[in-house]
């Protein structure tokens, strides 16, 4: 039933008199998709698989709708539709008595693979009406498409190298704000499944940190069986439809780990199907470049065989990854602001809520980072989930310590100064897009050496 899940998800087809009785039972089930396309006239729907639909003269209106399901509801529907003659079984699936007598008399039908017809690019919306046109400039030495991008990682990364951004994708509307802050010339579309690359010109790498809140050890590890995980079946269909030479990713190190490996094993065969059958894979940590222990899982495929290793085991990305001996690698201390982090420290309750957790009452250090060293790895609940593992900062003559700063974050991710964090929506939560960025410095090693050696792309700016 998993590979039927992930075939491209599926909808209710209903007709307009009923298509807000069936989205309105959807939502309080919990089965209604999270989108802004989640209820569409047939037309604007395509489907991903090959199908004899059993259609009542009622379906051969023009004027029909598809509402679309969320995992929990295409797991319900898939079981139903499997019992679909059976009064007594479909009960068990469908607990919404009118939904269950619509689809027991076929007056809606759950449609397997339905999935919204994407835009074309050229055609989705940019929140930036000003923004010119992307052209080409003469220092370009190579093109790529930025997935799910965050406030920009991978872009603060390439560009430097001679890299020019055709398109980047981004839901998070405080994101994408600080994105075209930084990146005003960049097109900006929002919801992957939204939109189609068919119409791009030629791209050399597609870049992405797909969602890894299903695979990481910090959420809830369930894989492809959650919502989340299946949107990296998304970024390979853009790779299909741009015809990426190669691709760029990261996740976190436990995806290895899920499903005793069977969730890598389905990247790497989603990756070889889509026509990159060279996969390669590597563990790194940004420490050696950002004073902050940062361990991902960094994945790049090819559509033909590099002639020259990715990764070599002694000196992997042009600096040493696997020995530390006389290895100079920076410091807390060099990021640390020596004003202007007043509004930073924590207050009485905050500190007491801390000293009161088992990680602060077993912490050697009190939960203080070491700034002669690296801090811990930065998440994207650094200041609102505080109390649990986040490191703090010492403050001189003071009995409390304090967070980073914003700035002090951006620095421990790598993020040059002149790179804007300021959010005109909610200036907290910039750490949360702080933390689940990747550090620029990291990608324009790994990404010069899949570059020149990859693609033979041996003119980049360094």
């Amino acid at each position: 039933m998993k590979q039927k899940i992930l075939a491209g998800g599926g909808a209710l087809w209903c007709t307009k008199s009923t298509v807000n009785k069936v989205r309105l039972a959807l939502k309080n089930l919990g089965w209604l998709k999270d989108s802004k396309r989640n209820v569409l006239p047939f037309s604007e729907t395509e489907t991903t698989i090959d199908q004899d639909l059993p259609l009542p003269q009622l379906f051969q209106l023009e004027k029909n709708f598809a509402v679309f399901l969320n995992r929990k509801g295409l797991e319900a529907c898939l079981k139903a539709n499997e019992d679909l003659l059976e009064r007594s079984k479909l009960k068990k699936y469908i607990p919404d008595k009118q939904l269950e007598d619509w689809l027991f008399c076929m007056k809606v039908i759950f449609v397997e693979g339905l999935r919204p017809n994407p835009k074309r690019s050229c055609e989705a919306e940019n929140p930036d009406p000003k923004a010119r046109k992307v052209s080409k400039p003469e220092d370009t030495r190579f093109t790529f498409v930025e997935l799910f991008a965050g406030i920009g990682g991978f872009h603060a990364g390439l560009a430097p190298l001679g890299g020019q951004c055709l398109l980047a994708s981004e839901i998070d509307k405080e994101a994408v704000a600080i994105y075209k802050k930084n990146f005003p010339n960049t097109k900006v579309v929002g919801d992957i499944t939204d939109f189609s690359a068919k119409d791009l010109p030629a791209v050399d790498l597609l870049v992405g940190g797909f969602p890894c809140q299903s695979f990481s050890k910090a959420g809830d590890q369930q894989g492809f069986d959650h919502d989340n995980g299946l949107l990296f079946f998304e970024l390979a269909r853009i790779a299909r439809e741009c015809n990426a030479r190669a691709l760029l990713l990261e996740n976190v190190p436990n995806l290895l780990e899920i499903d005793n490996g069977g969730a890598w094993k389905t990247i790497e065969k989603t990756l070889q199907d889509s026509g990159y059958p060279y996969v390669y894979k590597k563990v790194i940590n940004a420490k050696y470049l950002v004073p902050q222990n940062r361990e991902r899982l960094y994945i790049a495929a090819f559509r033909t065989r590099p002639k020259v290793d990715i990764w070599p085991e002694e000196n992997i990305v042009e600096f040493p990854m696997t020995h530390e001996n006389n290895i100079k690698f920076p410091i807390v201390k060099n990021i640390l602001q020596e004003t202007d982090f007043e509004d930073c420290i924590l207050t009485d309750a905050q500190w007491q809520r801390v000293q009161a957790t088992p990680s602060y009452q077993n912490s050697s250090c009190g939960r203080l980072v070491n700034i002669n060293g690296s801090a811990r790895t930065l998440r994207g609940r650094y200041r609102s989930g505080y109390q649990l593992q986040s490191e703090f900062v010492p403050v001189p003559g003071s009995d409390k310590p304090r967070f980073f700063t914003a700035r002090e974050c951006a620095r421990l991710q790598g993020f040059d100064d002149d790179f804007i964090i300021e959010s005109d929506r909610n200036s907290t939560h910039v750490y949360k897009k702080l933390g689940n960025a990747v550090p620029p410095p990291l990608i324009h090693a790994i990404a010069a050496t899949v570059l020149s050696n990859g693609l033979e792309i041996n003119n980049l700016i360094r």
